[in-house]
Formats: C-alpha cells, sequence, structure tokens
C-alpha cells in the first residue's frame, strides 16, 4: 500500500508462484490482507510485471524467467480483485517510482536500469512512462551485443543478459571454475580480489552491459541514469569499470548524464506501480 505521496506504508512479501494462477491468487490474497490491516476498501491497483507485455490488453506476451506467455494478468487481477487494475513492465514500474520520488527526482530524462535476475529499464520523460509503439521499448538486456555469444533465455545468442545477469553470471562462474554451488556473494568478492579465474570473463560481462546501457544513452539522452535490482547491492565491485566503459562507449561527442543508485532500497517498482494507478486518476 502506497499513498499518494510515495511512502510505503503497509507491506508483504512472498515468494513468485510459478504458475499464473497460483500466482494471483496468492497475490490477490496479500492485498486482501493489507486492505483489511488499514481497514480501507481496494479501489485501484497498479501492477509490474516481466515483460515483453501487450499494454493495451494487459498481456504478458512472454517472461522466460518464470516460463510465462500469453498470460492476461491485468484481466486476471481485476477479475480477482474486483477493481480496477493498471498494468507495466516491472522495469517500467520502477523506472516510474525512482523518477517520481527516489534518485530521478527533478531529472528531465531518468534512463533507470535494473540489474537482477534479468536486466532491464525505462525511461521517464518530464514525468511520464516512455513505451514505445506498442509498449516494449527498453529491453536493455535483449540487445544483442555479441552476435552467436552465449545463449540467453529469450532463446537468441548474445544479449547483454546472457554476459550480466544473475542467472548469466552464476552460470559462467560454475563454467569457468567448476563449482556448481556458485553464488553472486562469491563471484564478486572473487572478482575484487583478482582471481583469475573469475576477472576475464567479469571484465567481458561489465563490458557488455556497459555497451547495452550506452545505447540507450545515446538514444534517449538522459541526464541521469539511476541503477535499481539486487546486483545493484554490489555496485562497489563492478560500478567503476560499468561507468568507464559506459562513459567510454558514448565517448566525448555523446550525452554526460549523471549516475547513481536508487535511493528506495528496492521499493522503487511498487511504488511506480502505485504511480501508475495514481496517475490515471489525475
Amino acid at each position: 500500500m502506497v499513498d499518494d505521496r510515495g511512502r510505503v506504508i503497509i507491506e508483504q512479501h512472498l515468494e513468485t508462484p510459478t504458475e499464473p494462477a497460483s500466482a494471483v491468487a496468492e497475490i490477490g490474497a496479500a492485498c486482501r490482507a493489507v486492505a483489511a490491516e488499514a481497514s480501507v476498501a481496494i479501489e485501484r491497483v497498479g501492477i509490474g510485471a516481466p515483460g515483453p507485455l501487450e499494454l493495451s490488453e494487459g498481456i504478458i506476451e512472454l517472461a522466460p524467467n518464470l516460463g510465462w506467455e500469453r498470460v492476461p494478468l491485468r484481466a486476471m487481477f481485476a477479475e480477482e480483485l474486483s477493481c480496477a487494475v493498471w498494468l507495466d513492465n516491472d522495469a517500467n514500474a520502477a523506472a516510474l517510482g525512482e523518477a517520481w520520488v527516489g534518485a530521478g527526482r527533478g531529472a528531465k530524462v531518468m534512463l533507470m536500469v535494473t540489474l537482477g535476475t534479468g536486466i532491464g529499464g525505462g525511461v521517464v520523460a518530464d514525468g511520464r512512462l516512455f513505451h514505445g509503439a506498442a509498449g516494449g521499448a527498453l529491453e536493455i538486456g535483449h540487445q544483442i551485443i555479441e552476435p552467436g555469444g552465449r545463449e540467453c533465455t529469450c532463446g537468441r545468442r548474445g544479449c547483454v543478459e546472457a554476459y550480466f545477469s544473475g542467472h548469466a553470471l552464476v552460470e559462467q562462474a560454475a563454467t569457468a571454475s567448476g563449482d556448481q554451488e556458485a553464488s553472486l556473494a562469491s563471484v564478486f568478492q572473487a572478482y575484487v580480489e583478482g582471481d583469475p579465474s573469475v576477472t576475464p570473463w567479469m571484465d567481458r560481462a561489465i563490458d557488455a552491459l556497459a555497451r547495452g546501457v550506452a545505447h540507450a544513452v545515446m538514444l534517449f539522452d538522459p541526464d541521469q541514469v539511476t541503477f535499481t535490482g539486487g546486483l545493484a547491492g554490489s555496485w562497489d565491485a563492478f560500478g567503476a569499470r560499468l561507468r568507464a566503459g559506459i562513459e567510454s562507449d558514448v565517448g566525448p561527442s555523446g550525452p554526460h548524464p549523471s549516475f547513481g543508485l536508487s535511493t528506495l532500497d528496492g521499493r522503487a517498482g511498487l511504488i511506480g506501480a502505485a504511480r501508475l494507478a495514481l496517475q490515471a486518476i489525475e
């Protein structure tokens, strides 16, 4: 539950069920529990979901990390909660939240980059999200950076996300060391320590992400780039190389935005999802 000033009043956390109907039922139950705790009725709901989405119909076209395809999520939640529902890409929701009350507040054009299980992005210009013609804009993670490279969960090869994302980093660590129990924490620690079994492929992964972000910077000319997501918590391990790579790829004549981390403690997505619903009545 988020108020009209972007403050989180009540929150619940749960694991995401892998089956869409179960996810809707469990999240719906959590929404009703939050509303009951606050003694209010549920009038509108905003949802951030992995995409790409068919925004006009409220459908998840494909969420490869969940194994979902053609899921009519907006209609399912509208039926579950008997209220109006607004749906957008989860990275877009995070971008909107950050631009509203977070690190991007006051920026004319803010580019958000989400670093987690996958790699996403969003652009907010003058307080409004940029969606593109069909709602598929800013899939930063699915730009092909290395043609014919590592296989991505989307089925193509060489995407940014196939190199720098939660699952990709663990996979590359396991391949390089043979340690099938490698964790992200151990990977970043080894990188900081200069472990020769980690440094070469990690440098390549960071550079792939830098190229993907640089492309977005050149296209949208933001004055602020904000990073969020679980991997951003290890910024000290890779942030300097990433920023240097972005600036090198953009070049001296390109845009020169400010760079920063989310200030919303992992809540940018839920705050932005609430903002979706609030903007609809403004």
